[in-house]
C-alpha cells in the first residue's frame, strides 16, 4: 500500500477534479491513476462529464477516412489524436 494522502492532497484532488481527468491529476500529484480514482471514490469526488472530450464532425470524418483506408484502430488513434476506444466506438456507431 502506498503512502497515505494528506488533507492538502485531498483538497487538491477535489479542486483539480473540476477541470482535469484522474490521469492528469495523478500525474500532477505524482500518484497513480488507480490511487487517484480510489481516493476520489472514498471522498465522493467526481471526475464526471465536465472533463470528457467532445468530438467534432472533423474528428469523426478523419476516423472514418482512416478506417476506409484500411488502418487499424491503433493507427487511427495515433493519426487523429483520438483515444483508441473512442475511435472504435465512433467508427462502429457512425461508420
Amino acid at each position: 500500500m502506498g503512502k497515505p494522502y494528506s488533507k492538502e492532497e485531498i483538497s487538491k484532488v477535489r479542486k483539480l477534479s473540476k477541470t482535469k481527468t484522474a490521469a492528469q491529476v495523478g500525474e500532477m500529484l505524482g500518484r497513480s491513476v488507480i490511487s487517484i480514482q480510489q481516493i476520489a471514490f472514498k471522498h465522493k469526488i467526481g471526475f464526471g462529464e465536465k472533463c470528457q472530450r467532445r468530438y467534432t464532425a472533423k474528428d469523426l470524418s478523419n476516423i472514418l477516412r482512416c478506417k476506409a483506408e484500411g488502418m487499424t484502430y491503433r493507427q487511427v488513434a495515433e493519426a487523429t489524436g483520438v483515444n483508441y476506444y473512442s475511435c472504435m466506438y465512433l467508427h462502429r456507431r457512425y461508420g
